[in-house]
């Protein structure tokens, strides 16, 4: 094996979405792969991603590296494999942190035993009486500070970069200043707040993740940071936002063809526009497949007949579009055929119920959908036909990690409002933290935003870097799991350290106890995300 990092308790500081180009050194003597075949490795890194690439034979000293894309395309050599993944524990000076299959060469690699550089501007060295040498591509989020301090990536505080934590910041300002003070406003008028929504637009979040060449910007590690965020302040607007791109602009950004994204997507990453998916039936919840909205090809157009129900962002002033799940034919083997069609608002059949009254999340829009006889052209199709379903699955684990995210936001949120309220509160004449029963149970909550935090942002970088397509569904099912179940506890929690205040509408903890229950629902419920990691583990569950 190759030893890439024995001297290489190295601190690696560049932005997340790029890769950092890594040479090694060793000062005594030129090793061969088979000198260091048997030295003891430890991996440094949660996933098979961490080390993506080996180049060789390459000159080159100084500069950034090509995309994935573009290193496979010019590397005649594969991609070598991680051994034990699992394995990983944590980064120790006298141990390896990293390794890779050889690849059977005899090549020598050097790398320098610190980095000090600004980030983005590490060197890269290379012997000067060779051109043999390694560039290790490393997948930044999951590695982005390394000391000797013995902390592995996996507990470690610096899983985000510093321009993601830049970002971090400027969207927690925005929330705090232009959201925060008209939140229980908003609330009480029970619809989306349009004012919001341009707020937010105008910072660019319905763009955060969208193609570039239609006003996309950002990665989703981006996207999960602002639904975070502003789920922290509001959970109504981080809902609105999840949706507005998971849920929106994903469908036609993934599925579309040149024309549809042409047309539908700049004014929906700009934010002047929303989009809406209609999956859910009254009797097609979880079991997603059972719809009975049928569509039926006709002199070139698609005719829809059925419903839908508790479709986000499908009735607002500003809604443009809903892309429904519709039958649209039966298979040989008896199962529906179903497809994707985009259906514009204002379509004649195409009727928007009222909005409902719900228990939490007030200041989102939700509503009902019924389609009848609703005609749209041929070419609103979305995707190939009879792949609707499977269109929705393949980018349903990105909204499940987003949700988790806005959970995420509702369990600091609640932290933070308990922490604050038991340093002022008090009774039996000494604050209310200074009690085992409240300060324990504070203490659980900071454990579950820790906790959910590494969970959301390690299947975020999954999704930024390429993981495995099953690896990263057990990813956001666990993140998913773990994080909405962990809110609606730290919702409770919260609400009980605020006693009988925390009853009253007053205090921000009654709202965050009303919304957090949906969390366990939207975008697959607890139920069937246990079912998704019970089946990962090969249990034949049903």
């Amino acid at each position: 094996m190759l030893q890439i990092g024995s001297a290489a308790l190295f601190k690696i500081i560049e932005l997340s979405q790029r890769l950092i180009q890594v040479s090694t050194f060793r000062e005594q003597g030129l090793p061969t792969l088979a000198d260091i075949t048997n030295q003891k490795c430890q991996l440094a890194a949660l996933s098979r991603s961490l080390v993506v690439h080996v180049d060789h034979m390459r000159n080159l000293v100084k500069g950034e590296t090509e995309p994935f894309a573009a290193q496979d395309e010019l590397q005649p050599h594969p991609v070598p494999g991680m051994k034990n993944p699992s394995s990983a524990l944590s980064f120790r000076s006298e141990e390896t942190a990293v390794f890779v299959e050889p690849d059977g060469s005899q090549r020598c690699v050097e790398l320098p035993g610190e980095f000090s550089d600004a980030p983005g501007s590490i060197a890269h060295h290379a012997f000067p009486w060779t051109k043999s040498r390694h560039d290790v591509y490393v997948n930044v989020n999951y590695a982005d500070k390394v000391s000797a301090d013995g902390k592995s990536v996996m507990t470690s505080p610096f899983a985000l970069g510093e321009e993601h934590n830049d970002f971090r910041a400027a969207v927690a300002d925005f929330a705090a200043r232009d959201l925060a003070p008209h939140v229980e406003r908003w609330n009480a008028a029970h619809e989306a707040p349009l004012e919001a929504i341009k707020l937010m637009a105008d910072l660019g979040l319905f763009g955060l993740g969208g193609p570039e060449e239609y006003g996309g910007a950002g990665d989703f590690t981006s996207l999960c940071i602002a639904i975070e965020e502003i789920g922290k302040v509001d959970q109504s607007l981080g809902i609105t936002l999840e949706a507005a791109v998971g849920l929106g602009i994903n469908p036609i950004a993934h599925f579309g063809t040149a024309e549809q994204k042409a047309r539908w997507l700049p004014d929906l990453c700009a934010g002047r526009a929303l989009a809406a998916f209609g999956l859910t039936e009254p009797e097609a919840g979880s079991d997603a497949g059972a719809t009975r909205t049928r569509a039926v090809r006709r002199d070139r157009k698609w005719v829809i007949n059925g419903s839908k129900q508790f479709i986000t962002n499908s009735g607002t002033d500003i809604t443009l579009l809903c892309t429904v799940t519709a039958r649209t034919g039966t298979r040989d083997n008896g199962k529906p055929e179903i497809s994707a069609i985009i259906v514009p608002l204002g379509t004649p059949g195409f009727e928007v119920g009222p909005s409902y009254a719900k228990l939490g999340w007030h200041a989102s829009d939700t509503h009902p959908l019924t389609f009848t006889d609703v005609r749209v052209p041929e070419d609103h199709l979305l995707g190939e036909r009879g792949y609707g379903y499977q269109q929705f699955l393949s980018i349903l684990d990105d909204g499940r990690v987003a949700i988790a995210a806005l959970a995420l936001g509702c369990i600091r949120a609640c932290l933070d409002l308990a922490t604050q309220y038991a340093m002022q509160r008090t009774a039996f004449g000494v604050p209310i933290g200074r009690k085992q029963g409240v300060a324990f149970q504070i203490a659980d909550l900071d454990v579950m935003a820790a906790a959910a935090h590494q969970l959301v942002y390690a299947a975020a970088a999954m999704r930024d870097h390429g993981g495995r397509a099953e690896e990263f569904k057990r990813a956001a099912a666990i993140a998913k799991l773990y994080a909405t179940e962990s809110a609606v506890s730290a919702a409770r929690i919260a609400t009980q350290v605020f006693g009988g205040y925390g009853f009253m509408e007053e205090y921000p903890v009654a709202r965050f106890y009303r919304d957090a229950k949906a969390l366990e629902i939207g975008e697959g419920t607890s139920e069937v995300q246990r079912l998704l990691i019970a089946r990962g583990l090969g249990l034949p569950v049903e």
